[in-house]
């Protein structure tokens, strides 16, 4: 755009353009002479004169042809049209002078090219960076006035160029000093406008202070350039609104505010607050989360030298704000888990066999079962019994029953479970009631409600295990063992006081019961009387010195009340009853480690390991030793210990806290959001495989935890959270 600048010359109104490269003109103290002017002329009309000329000369050639004798005998003929053609000549005139006019009018249209002499065939075309001005004319020569533009400002004089040169410096210092000018005087308002924000806010006007800092900011719009006070305006406003309770268009200003620095300590406590007031406890976390993020980055260096910080957001905030969430993620959850067991055609899968026998042994009568299973003949031959008989429903269901005790025995649970059901079916479609089936099936009746109610309970079917409880405790209600299983299926149902009640009942009818007083511990731990549980367990093993399990129950009670020499003894005594149990040394190895023998206590969990591949507990077991063990470079192997929870989990995709360390462990070095959302994705998988609320509530608090942080690092623009 040409810059305008006023004529210092005169106080005329008329201004002077100044171009980046001004055209040629008249100017004061020059006057073109009339040669130059004649010279300038005849150049430019020089090729629109020959094309003018050309059309003359052929009209002047055939218009004496066109008006001679028109009789004369030398007229041509023209064959094949026959007679005179004396219009030949007058049509041949005109289609020439035509052409010659055409021509002369192209002319006309091209432009001369600056810098050249002519467009004429033939003339010599000026070479860039030639003077176009004929040699005739002086060196200091004024520009020609032909009203055309010149590419280059080498053809101005350097005079002419200092005559223009004082009116744009002049010009450009006062638009700049106009500027500077109009700038001060936007600050002043701006400052001005802050202060009286500022002092309504203090006279508690908050809802004037806030249109007063509106006005600022709309003054930090108009002088650009001016984010950082922006930003502090915008969280002043946001202040004032949370103030006069408009908590809308507080936490409005604190997204603009976010997205200009989404590290703004102030305005993330603010929000947070105001999203706790109004229940929104994820977002919330969610900013709890970012301050923590923020805190660890900036202090990272310190962090890592054992510098102690004080975070910004204390842990008992966010295990508040997460105990708000969890009601909701865990009924959500629930939900879910139930539509898929319900498509799924009920129940959950079987334990792995590891933890089946640590329940059956839990019981006096699994030493009987399984020695008659053990001397039992093949399931190949009991097979063949079955299909031989197919259409006698009873000696069938009792070979059904026998092959299922053969499957347990081998551990083959679902197999088993397949067979108990199998025969308990033929037989409710072959007599009339449960009277008449225990006339019919004799003993064995009871026994396999039993079998179908531990494999129901087994996968979960809490209600369909205990329908065949009641009716077994009908036909035997004075079994012991069975309340016992009763008992079982209130505690996982969470109905611990009628589980108590059925406890005291059976030690009512059998004090000295191994069954009751081992399983009555567990209902005193989860009721968290430890003294009680020990109190049942060392009268149990009074009673009962050679049971292994009870020993080992023992031993973890001990642990809990840091009697570590007592937790010793028991395990020493455990070991002597069974030293190739794998359990015993898993035992062994957690008391090292609580004593802080990290290598023993790792030596013990591989011989745990060596003993039995599929037990899952000392590979959680040795995971956290390795946690805790520095390497060479005085760091932890966590790869090592993520291979060690990997391993459990594909043991045992049921076994809950190796989610809960893998899950901690991977998002500790997640180099990414995606490798985060893996971790949520693990939490997932962990959910699916959960058999109750109860089991829900750890897994969903950590993915409400990771899900939290995932978006206060992608609200951070960061990649990674360390």
């Amino acid at each position: 755009q040409p810059i305008i600048l006023e004529d210092s010359n005169n106080n005329s109104d008329r201004n002077i353009h100044l171009h980046p490269n001004p055209p040629h003109r008249s100017h004061p103290g020059h006057t073109p002479s009339i040669l130059s002017k004649m010279c300038a002329c005849g150049t430019l009309l020089r090729p629109h004169l020959v094309s003018l000329a050309f059309a003359i000369l052929a009209a002047s050639l055939f218009a004496p042809l066109a008006a001679g004798d028109r009789g004369r005998s030398s007229v041509p003929r023209l064959g094949g049209l026959g007679g005179d053609a004396e219009w030949v000549f007058p049509v041949l005139t005109a289609a020439v002078a035509a052409f010659g006019m055409l021509y002369y009018l192209s002319q006309m249209s091209k432009p001369i090219p600056p810098g050249s002499k002519s467009n004429l065939p033939g003339s010599k075309p000026v070479s860039p960076g030639s003077d176009p001005v004929p040699r005739s004319s002086p060196p200091d020569a004024p520009p020609r006035d032909d009203g055309r533009a010149e590419t280059d400002d080498s053809t101005v004089s350097p005079a002419a160029k200092l005559r223009f040169t004082p009116f744009a410096e002049a010009s450009k210092k006062e638009v700049e000093e106009r500027a500077k000018a109009e700038k001060k005087r936007r600050h002043a308002q701006l400052e001005t406008a802050d202060r009286e924000a500022k002092a309504l806010f203090r006279a508690k006007k908050h809802l004037e202070a806030a249109a007063k800092f509106t006005e600022a900011l709309d003054m930090c719009h108009e002088i650009g350039n001016l984010d950082k006070q922006a930003i502090t305006l915008l969280n002043n406003r946001s202040a004032m609104y949370e103030r006069a309770g408009e908590i809308e268009l507080a936490i409005a200003d604190c997204d603009v505010l976010l997205n200009l620095d989404p590290f703004h300590e102030k305005a993330r406590v603010k929000r947070m607050r105001m999203y706790e007031s109004r229940d929104m406890f994820s977002e919330a976390l969610t900013e709890a989360c970012a301050l923590q993020l923020r805190f660890m980055k900036e202090n990272s260096d310190a962090l890592r030298r054992g510098v102690q910080k004080t975070p910004p957001v204390a842990q008992s905030k966010i295990e508040e704000l997460v105990k708000e969430i969890l009601p909701g993620e865990v009924e959500r959850c629930w939900t879910a888990v139930l539509e898929r067991r319900e498509k799924r055609g009920g129940g959950v899968r079987f334990p792995i066999a590891h933890t089946v026998v640590q329940l059956m042994s839990s019981f006096s009568s699994y030493d009987g079962w399984f020695e008659q299973a053990e001397k039992d003949v093949p399931v190949v031959d009991l097979t063949q019994k079955i299909e031989g008989i197919a259409e006698d429903v009873l000696p069938r269901a009792r070979y059904l029953m026998r092959r299922g005790k053969k499957f347990a025995y081998e551990k083959k649970f679902k197999e088993a479970a397949a067979d108990f059901e199998d025969a308990l079916k033929s037989i409710n479609a072959h007599v009339g009631d449960d009277d008449d089936a225990t006339v019919k099936f004799g003993r064995d009746y009871p026994r396999l409600l039993e079998w179908v109610g531990i494999c129901r309970h087994l996968r979960y079917d809490l209600s369909g295990a205990l329908d065949c409880y009641e009716i077994c405790a009908l036909l035997e209600p004075m079994n012991v063992e069975l309340m016992v299983r009763k008992a079982g299926i209130k505690m996982d149902d969470a109905q611990v006081d009628e589980a108590t009640e059925l406890f005291d009942v059976a030690l009512g009818l059998e004090p000295d019961s191994r069954d009751v007083l081992l399983h009555r511990s567990n209902l005193w731990l989860l009721k968290a009387d430890v003294d009680a549980a020990k109190k049942d367990l060392e009268r149990l093993i009074s009673l009962h010195p050679n049971f292994l399990l009870g020993r080992l129950r023992l031993a973890t009670v001990l642990m809990q009340t840091n009697d570590i020499p007592g937790a010793r003894a028991s395990l020493e005594a455990a070991g002597r009853i069974c030293p190739t149990s794998s359990d015993v040394h898993s035992y062994l190895g957690e008391l090292r480690f609580a004593e802080g023998d990290l290598s023993g206590a790792r030596e013990d969990f591989e011989k745990a390991m060596q003993l039995d591949p599929l037990n899952p507990t000392p590979y959680v077991n040795s995971g956290l030793a390795t946690m805790q063990t520095p390497g060479p470079n005085g760091l932890p192997d966590v790869r090592e210990a993520i291979g060690l929870f990997e391993k459990a989990l594909v043991i045992d995709p049921q076994f809950f806290t190796a989610y809960l360390h893998l899950g901690q462990l991977r998002l500790s070095i997640a180099q990414s959001i995606m490798e985060a959302r893996e971790v949520v994705e693990l939490y997932d998988r962990g959910l699916r495989e959960c058999r109750s609320k109860d089991e829900l509530n750890d897994l969903c608090s950590m993915k409400v935890l990771t899900m939290a942080q995932i978006n206060a690092a992608m609200q951070l623009k960061m990649e990674t959270f360390r």
